[in-house]
């Protein structure tokens, strides 16, 4: 998956054709799921699993949704502001 657009540190984005689970029923609740970014990612960047929190998960009990990324999928922005989000910020 690519970043279609710039993605700030704790900035949410969302996937195309990645929806949230319900945490008990595990079925599809009908909207993308939201990650957020554990770096500053570029546009046109590769995004790999270590650049946002949570981890997408589509089996046992800590699935969160319906389908990983297709490798052509594109990760957008999904809001205005840095979220809450505790991350471990690599150490420099």
């Amino acid at each position: 998956m690519k970043a279609a657009t710039d993605i700030p540190y704790c900035f949410a984005f969302s996937v195309e054709g990645v929806n949230s689970t319900n945490p008990v029923t595990f079925e599809d609740v009908g909207y993308r799921a939201l990650f957020a970014a554990t770096r500053d990612i570029k546009c046109g960047d590769e995004i790999k699993p270590e650049d946002y929190t949570p981890q997408m998960r589509t089996e046992g009990p800590y699935r969160n949704v319906t389908r990983l990324p297709a490798d052509d999928s594109f990760a957008f922005i999904a809001s205005v502001g840095p979220l809450d989000v505790p991350t471990i910020k690599p150490v420099e």
